[in-house]
């Protein structure tokens, strides 16, 4: 993987931790809506750059947040 890729995963990651209270999850999420939803474009992306770069065999997929179902990403 790609040394920009797995450091915008990992930032995404951190962004993702950061909504989380683990302590009261019902208290967890996003800031507004706006940010959920600024989240869920990076998703997307982040999941279209895993695709071409993993062998086509490879099933990639990615979790929206905003309909609240896991999409596949098809190899191209």
């Amino acid at each position: 993987m790609r040394a920009d890729l797995a450091r915008d995963l990992s930032a995404w990651q951190d962004e993702w931790d950061a909504t989380l209270d683990l302590a009261d999850l019902a208290s967890s999420g996003f800031t507004s809506d706006e940010a959920e939803r600024r989240f869920d474009e990076r998703d997307w992306e982040l999941a279209r750059r895993v695709r071409r770069e993993v062998p086509d065999d490879w099933d990639v997929s990615y979790f929206s947040c905003i309909s609240d179902t896991e999409v596949d990403i098809a190899s191209t």
